[in-house]
């Protein structure tokens, strides 16, 4: 072997390879980079403790905390910041350096901004995702290939766009919160696939779905309520009210569930628990402009 292969060799396959704890340290420095440096992480250092801590401004956890959960093995597989309220910083793209990470919980922190990473979605131990109440906007990643999320919450943000419908794609997936965003659009049939769902106030336009549970309330809903709606044999929860519907209600079927309020402040319908409909029931209002 010549001397130039050699140090190839010596170089490419023989250099220490950074231990998998030590990259996950390195990614919990870069988020505490990426959050501004706050004072009540100056814990966090070369070697620090990380597994199963719990930091805060004033150490109570009622006062907003970063905790870190771990393995057996001393890899991250929990990681939640909460109730951070006189806090700005932008979501540290970090976070998809913890490549085992299990859980990731990121709620009430309002001055949080920025968009949530498309590399998010390559964190395939993934099993509960949750980002509310905080300033984040952009689209709802793809999760193409999370097979492991059972619960995705991403509600009151400043999301936007149309929802992806790879979503539905999710084998596990029991319940998908949207809630309170500024989504628009349509939702995707696929959704069909979805235990539950809740994309309650955002700026959707129409409905076509068969679910165990679902809240389409303050949206910008058009057109008629489908006939799938009283055979939805599964379905036993729903909230449709403040939208644009308009025409009969189906009638039969599972109808015997709902009170009026599920129906409440739309644009004209009518039919059981709603009031009868006239002689010629209306026409479904035309799509908005």
């Amino acid at each position: 072997m010549s001397i130039i292969l050699l140090l190839v060799y010596l170089l490419c396959c023989n250099t220490p390879v950074l231990s998998t704890k030590n990259s996950d340290e390195i990614a919990l420095l870069k988020i505490k980079q990426q959050l501004g440096d706050p004072p009540f992480l100056s814990s966090w250092v070369k070697g620090f403790n990380f597994c199963n801590i719990i930091s805060g401004p004033t150490g109570l956890i009622s006062d907003g905390i970063i905790s870190v959960g771990c393995t057996n093995t001393s890899r991250v597989d929990s990681f939640v910041i909460r109730h951070l309220i006189n806090f700005t910083a932008p979501f540290p793209e970090a976070i998809c350096g913890l490549t085992l990470l299990r859980i990731l919980e990121i709620y009430q922190i309002p001055s949080l901004y920025g968009q949530i990473p498309s590399c998010i979605t390559k964190l395939f131990n993934l099993n509960q995702v949750v980002i509310s109440e905080t300033s984040v906007s952009g689209r709802v990643p793809h999760f193409y290939n999370n097979t492991n999320l059972s619960l995705i919450e991403l509600a009151r943000n400043n999301l936007s766009h149309s929802l992806p419908p790879s979503l539905s794609t999710l084998p596990n997936l029991n319940y998908l919160n949207l809630s309170s965003n500024q989504l628009t659009g349509t939702i995707p049939t696929s959704y069909v696939n979805v235990w539950g769902i809740d994309v309650g106030n955002n700026q959707l336009h129409e409905f076509r779905a068969n679910l165990f549970e679902v809240d389409l309330s303050h949206n910008k809903i058009y057109g008629k309520v489908p006939a799938s709606f009283a055979i939805a044999v599964a379905l036993a929860y729903a909230d449709l009210s403040f939208n644009r519907l308009c025409g009969e209600l189906p009638q039969g079927g599972i109808m015997g569930r709902f009170s009026a309020a599920v129906f409440a402040n739309n644009r004209c319908l009518c039919g059981h628990p709603l009031p009868p409909c006239p002689n010629s029931s209306p026409a479904p209002a035309p799509a908005p402009a």
